[in-house]
This record gives C-alpha cells, sequence and structure tokens, in this order.
C-alpha cells in the first residue's frame, strides 16, 4: 500500500510495506484503541485497557497472522508508528539521507492477536486484527523541522482484569 504513512513491526512478522525505513513492516490503513473508566467517581480504580485495533490490506502476512493466532504465539515485542504525511527524509552527510522520523509510536510488550476479521469490498480485501499486550509505551517524539527536539513517553503495566 504506497503513501501509508502508518505502520506494524510485529516480532516474526514479515509485512508487505516498501516505504522507507518501514521496509518488510504491516502497512496499516486504520487503527484504534480505547482506554476507560467506569464512572468519574472510580477512584483509585483500575483503567480498563482495551484491545488495540489494526486495518491492514491482506497480503502475504495475512497467513503468518493466522499462524499466530491459531498456534497462541506470544510476540515479544509490536511497535505501531506512524509519521506527519509531510515528513521528508533528513539529509545525513554527502549522498546520504535517513527516513523521515515517526512522530509518535505505540510500543507493546507481549502481544496476542486476539481477533482476525477479514473483510472486501470494491476498494479492496483487508483484515481488521485485534491486539492484547501486558505492557504499552506511547512515545510522541517532538518533532522540529523534521528533527528530533524531545520525546514525551507514557507507559502502563496492564493488569490481567483489564483485558
Amino acid at each position: 500500500m504506497s503513501g501509508s504513512n502508518i505502520w506494524l513491526k510485529m516480532s516474526d512478522i514479515e509485512g508487505d510495506s516498501t516505504d522507507f525505513g518501514h521496509e518488510g513492516e504491516i502497512d496499516v490503513m486504520s487503527w484504534r484503541w480505547r482506554l476507560s473508566k467506569g464512572s468519574r467517581n472510580a477512584v483509585g480504580k483500575a483503567t480498563t485497557v482495551h484491545h488495540l485495533s489494526i486495518a491492514h490490506p491482506v497480503g502475504a502476512m495475512s497467513t503468518s497472522l493466522i499462524s499466530h493466532m491459531t498456534m497462541n504465539r506470544v510476540a515479544g515485542e509490536a511497535v505501531l508508528s506512524w509519521r506527519d504525511p509531510t515528513a521528508q527524509a533528513i539529509p545525513a552527510g554527502l549522498g546520504k539521507v535517513t527516513p523521515p522520523k515517526d512522530s509518535v509510536k505505540i510500543i507493546m510488550k507481549n502481544v496476542m492477536i486476539m481477533d482476525i476479521e477479514p473483510f472486501g469490498y470494491q476498494m479492496g480485501h483487508f483484515e481488521e486484527v485485534l491486539l492484547s499486550f501486558d505492557v504499552v509505551k506511547i512515545e510522541s517524539i517532538k518533532l522540529r523541522a523534521g528533527i528530533p527536539a524531545g520525546t514525551v513517553t507514557a507507559q502502563y503495566v496492564c493488569r490481567p482484569e483489564s483485558f
């Protein structure tokens, strides 16, 4: 999927992306994730961390995703990342460039695939994949003129009942 600016890199899964800096990752069309609390007055109550969902075009990695799910395999890490659509490659010396920097990364540890739902319509064939994880870390990279200028980080360790 040329032109995607969202990718998922998951241990043991080879994706179809050819984008500079994200070769071999899964091109992601959309994603969503939810955190919730029972009520405003739920002081001291745990936040519920729901599965993270991605939608991607069906491709060579689809069979690997199904295999991971049916064999109850746990991927050590999965990273959902995206960059500003206008991000430019960064010069790195004479005749060299480095890929544009991602603006946000969601890093998940001990990841399991919980659901795969293929779907299709006139524009193509796709899959929605739900990911469950034990630890999540969110990195928001501040960029100035495409150059990293600091990172804001949040991390959460999920409790078993959070799933």
